[in-house]
């Protein structure tokens, strides 16, 4: 039976075609998958006999050589976390220390932008746990840490404890206006705002306005 073929419009080039199924499709196919092997195996001897000089390690030849310098290893405030944290160490139990070594932290966190050292400051809080009898300062810490970490209920919930037992907390004021306005919630954060000039200039604070 004789192939039938359709005609292709002018100019539009046709595919090479397969060979027919014999011996000649063998050797095609032979061809065709034996390419990516020998590619590989090219590849391989390529390597094993390439030169291995710029894999040795380096050896300085001088003991004084400053191979590397870490960033921050004299920075001023990282040396204050330092010493605040092996100051921790010795007393774990001391809340001052801890909310020392969680301030320095969050500092850190936003002044490098890592969030590690968020983790830092939790972990220095760590026995102090939200609870009802929590310290103010850990308190207003956590919630910082909430709110860097865009737990912003978590931090309204801190924060409006920490007000309740020390209205004048400044900080838990500012706070309480940055995640309120971050949430869009424009009207309270005018609140918070008030509260804060109130309790710290002595000014009246802003009256509730209706909707």
């Amino acid at each position: 039976m004789k192939d039938s073929h359709l005609a292709l419009p002018a100019g539009v080039a046709s595919c090479p075609a397969t060979p027919r199924r014999g011996t000649g499709f063998a050797l095609y196919r032979a061809g065709y998958t034996a390419l990516p092997q020998a590619l590989l195996l090219a590849g391989a001897a390529f390597l094993a006999t390439a030169p291995r000089a710029a894999a040795l390690p380096f050896l300085p030849a001088q003991d004084s050589l400053v191979l590397e310098q870490v960033p921050g290893a004299r920075d001023p405030s990282d040396q204050a976390l330092r010493r605040a944290n092996a100051a921790l160490a010795q007393e774990r139990g001391n809340v001052g220390l801890a909310a020392t070594v969680a301030r320095l932290d969050i500092e850190q966190a936003r002044r490098l932008g890592d969030p590690r050292f968020l983790g830092r400051a939790e972990a220095a809080l760590a026995p102090w746990p939200l609870a009802p009898g929590a310290p103010i300062e850990v308190l207003l810490l956590r919630a910082v840490i909430l709110q860097s970490n865009h737990d912003f209920a978590g931090s309204i919930a801190a924060l409006q404890r920490v007000v309740e037992l020390q209205p004048a907390t400044a900080q838990a004021w500012l706070t309480l206006a940055a995640v309120h306005q971050a949430q869009a919630e424009y009207r309270a954060a005018l609140h918070d705002c008030g509260q804060f000039a109130s309790h710290t200039l002595g000014l009246a604070p802003i009256p509730a306005q209706r909707r």
